[in-house]
């Protein structure tokens, strides 16, 4: 699997920002099943520094990423 480049990173970025969709592939793992999780585009935690919430589309797995 290639790795993005800098500029396809944010155009993919600048997509979702603009129209963002409320869940969207983030390109990790589920620990629990292996299935790529999905982070939530429309919301971040306040906390320090800011996460986002993740799910995992196949299991019940739920998180947070930086």
């Amino acid at each position: 699997m290639a790795l993005p480049t800098p500029k396809q990173h944010n155009d993919e970025f600048f997509r979702t920002y603009v129209s963002p969709t409320e869940w969207s592939e983030v390109g990790l793992s589920c620990p629990d099943c292996g299935t790529q999780l999905h982070v939530n585009n429309q919301m971040a935690l306040l906390s320090n520094p800011p996460q986002r919430l993740v799910r995992c589309p196949n299991c019940v797995y739920r998180g947070t990423i930086y």
